[in-house]
């Protein structure tokens, strides 16, 4: 073999060499834009987004090959409840492949609806038998008979005066919850038609509520005189501030609350559900 045909050999296979050195094989990156999976509401209208997004370290994005295969459910019916799985894969111009999956799944996530058939707080005589009032439930896909409604919990007791609760739990048939409590005070010359009767027509509004750090109120009532009042179900004053439009309980511990507003004009009641859960 004579010098140039080794020169040439030899220039050959550093080529190769260099060329194997640098070669692409990096696969693309495949980012989803809305999550692995995803929660679709069931008897919703259902437009599948764009699901992804994609980049290289060297082939420009427009030449990324991109292809996306239903799995054996189809494509998402939003009418039927399933898993409905999206194949998605990602080729650059080197042949590097890059996959990925997103599941769609198909289900009710609203929870039901508790009315308990009276206003939020009742009261009830002093020394009298307790007559409770059984709440109903609606849900905005199943029927009644698809959901459960328990009694979780009560603690009225008419021979001691106070505030109270009758706290409910309703289930559906996909397992969404929805507590309702009702406040039930204990007094003497108990007249129900007075709870709440001032505010009726002030439009007031008390958000967040279960609330873990803030209270804010709203109404078409003027309030700057007004005092709130936090009181337990023991009775216990646990806060009292001059009205205010909003209100930290960071600080106050879970529970049902009694939440006051009084001025010589204002004499409201309403229950609050503490919770930093």
């Amino acid at each position: 073999m004579n010098i140039y045909t080794k020169t040439r050999f030899s220039l050959l296979s550093l080529l190769v060499f260099v060329g194997n050195v640098f070669a692409d094989s990096t696969p693309p990156v495949i980012t989803l834009n809305n999550g692995r999976y995803q929660q679709v509401q069931i008897a919703s209208v259902f437009v599948l987004n764009e699901p992804k997004s994609v980049s290289d370290n060297q082939t420009d994005v427009v030449d990324i090959v991109v292809r996306k295969t239903w799995g054996n459910n189809g494509s998402v019916n939003a009418l039927v409840r399933a898993t409905y799985t999206l194949f998605i894969e990602a080729e650059d111009t080197s042949g590097n492949i890059a996959y990925d999956t997103v599941y769609f799944n198909v289900d009710d996530y609203i929870p039901p609806t508790i009315n308990l058939n009276t206003p939020d707080q009742i009261c009830t005589e002093f020394g009298k038998p307790y007559n409770r009032v059984q709440p109903t439930v609606t849900d905005n896909f199943y029927s009644s008979n698809n959901i459960s409604l328990v009694l979780q919990s009560s603690d009225v007791n008419t021979n001691v005066i106070g505030f109270y609760t009758d706290e409910y739990e309703a289930t559906d048939a996909s397992g969404n919850k929805t507590r309702k409590i009702r406040i039930v005070q204990v007094k003497v010359g108990c007249n129900t038609s007075n709870i709440n009767n001032t505010f009726s027509t002030l439009n007031v509004s008390v958000y967040p509520n279960p609330s873990s750090s803030y209270l804010n109120f709203s109404s078409n009532y003027f309030m700057n005189d007004a005092v709130i009042s936090i009181v337990d179900v023991n009775g216990k004053v646990i806060n009292e501030i001059p009205f205010s439009e909003t209100i930290d309980v960071s600080n106050i511990p879970n529970g049902i609350y009694c939440l006051k507003i009084a001025s010589n004009t204002i004499n409201y009641q309403t229950y609050i559900d503490i919770n930093h859960n």
